[in-house]
């Protein structure tokens, strides 16, 4: 059975028809980076596209590379630049291997990246790539103390928080938020 044609946008579901967008397509050129590895075909695979897209390709041309990410990034100085981050199904704010494997691939230097959900420094050299992290926001979660600890199974915790690394302009993405429990007794689990 074959592809339907209406996968990338200004295509017509008539699979013999012409597809107005392939001139674009056939001209950006894209790389497949292996992040946290040092060895080809092993890591976490990411695909990167070099040349300017058309922003209503992106997502299907990630759809397309099947890759857990794809990234558009955009010069916009002599060391920053900005981009977008999809997976097959979604737009991200922000995600790491994405991060690291971009930078290195653009060449050694130290840039500034800037995504919707988080800007961070990328140092990259022929070895790889080291990145800043974005800040966490942390939120104290005293009134639902007993809650939480219940079901935890817990009797007592010296504090609760709820830790959110990244936030979004996008609605179709939730920040994963993490709890904390600091100072957690041993004793303290019931018997």
């Amino acid at each position: 059975m074959g592809r339907r044609a209406s996968s990338v946008p200004g295509c017509s579901l008539d699979k013999f028809a012409p597809c107005r967008n392939f001139t674009a397509l056939a001209r950006l050129r894209y790389r497949l980076v292996d992040v946290f590895t040092d060895r080809p075909l092993w890591g976490n695979p990411l695909c990167v596209v070099l040349d300017p897209c058309p922003s209503e390709l992106m997502q299907a041309i990630a759809r397309e590379a099947n890759l857990s990410e794809t990234t558009f990034p955009s010069q916009t100085g002599e060391d920053s630049y900005e981009m977008r981050i999809f997976s097959p199904t979604l737009e991200l704010p922000f995600a790491g291997h994405p991060s690291l494997g971009t930078g290195w691939l653009l060449g050694p230097r130290r840039w500034t990246q800037v995504t919707s959900g988080a800007t961070v420094i990328v140092e990259a050299d022929k070895d790889g790539a080291t990145m800043s992290q974005p800040q966490p926001q942390f939120e104290r979660l005293e009134e639902q103390r007993e809650a939480i600890l219940a079901a935890l199974g817990l009797r007592t915790a010296d504090g609760i928080s709820r830790s959110t690394v990244a936030e979004s302009r996008m609605s179709s993405w939730r920040p994963r938020s993490h709890l904390t429990v600091s100072a957690l007794t041993c004793r303290g689990w019931p018997t």
